[in-house]
């Protein structure tokens, strides 16, 4: 049985997973996307299990930037076949010419930088499978299913790179 989490999306709004037991007998299973309804706690937790477990790793995500200027991520996807490498949350500088060459990152916080990158992976390849991200200075990484990114602050579980 997996325990039933909460994350506070620090917009006085918080997202649940897990299986909650219902006024009526049944058992509502949820995850941070889906839920369904089912007669037995036992089947809401074979659906939860299919739902959330992890796959395999399907994509990379590398953050770089710092406060001052903003941040951005280099997302690393499989497509057909070869990995492509794709810049997400970078922007012009006021007054550039349209066409011209992004300047600078644009994201203010590394959520957002993340969750652009989740956003590009999703709408190339689904959600489905494991991600790595690693942080900002490049010295550790996590492994998080795609469906299930916390915000930066949030994420626990950090490994030293280089300690595989």
């Amino acid at each position: 049985m997996t325990a039933n989490q909460t994350i506070d999306l620090g917009n006085n709004e918080s997202a649940s997973c897990g299986v909650y037991p219902q006024g009526d007998g049944s058992f509502l299973a949820m995850t941070f996307t889906q839920s369904k309804s089912f007669k037995t706690r036992k089947g809401a937790e074979r659906w939860l299990e299919r739902k959330t477990a992890p796959t395999k790793l399907v994509a990379e995500i590398c953050l770089y930037g710092t406060r001052a200027v903003g941040f951005a991520a280099l997302a690393s996807i499989p497509t057909d076949g070869k990995r492509q490498i794709v810049e997400v949350g970078w922007k012009n500088d006021a007054g550039d010419p349209p066409g011209s060459p992004r300047t600078r990152p644009a994201m203010e916080t590394v959520t957002e930088a993340i969750w652009l990158a989740v956003s590009e992976i999703d709408a190339r390849i689904g959600s489905r499978g494991l991600v790595r991200i690693f942080d900002v200075a490049g010295t550790r990484y996590v492994d998080l299913p795609l469906g299930n990114v916390p915000s930066y602050g949030s994420i626990q579980g950090w490994t030293p790179t280089g300690a595989e």
